[in-house]
């Protein structure tokens, strides 16, 4: 980011994120669009890998790539909500229980 302000500055970052983000949701308008049209309730990521993927990919490594990006996914959203649970949880309850042991200036009471 440093590079980006002594370079471009704030309207360069500004004009720039709005590019990008506008391509985004271009990128998410189209995959809306192509998965649509496919089945929901059969697996629906399976469908639209099996129907998209050419024929070589789809019999080989199709579906076990997108079980396996599907599984790091999942594991990756548990490990966050993990690390979640301690930092707004049980910090706040670490720091209650740290500061009965002190007085009202910070030194030990």
């Amino acid at each position: 980011m440093g590079q980006a302000l002594s370079y471009g500055g704030p309207v360069v970052m500004t004009w720039g994120w709005l590019a990008v983000s506008a391509l985004n949701v271009t990128t998410a308008l189209c995959l809306a669009e192509l998965a649509a049209c496919m089945p929901a309730a059969i697996g629906s990521i399976y469908v639209f890998t099996a129907r998209l993927a050419p024929w070589w990919v789809r019999v080989r490594y199709g579906t076990c790539v997108i079980h396996w990006a599907e599984g790091q996914a999942a594991a990756a959203q548990r490990r966050t909500a993990g690390r979640w649970l301690v930092h707004a949880v049980l910090q706040p309850v670490r720091r209650l229980l740290t500061r009965r042991c002190t007085g009202p200036t910070g030194s030990p009471a």
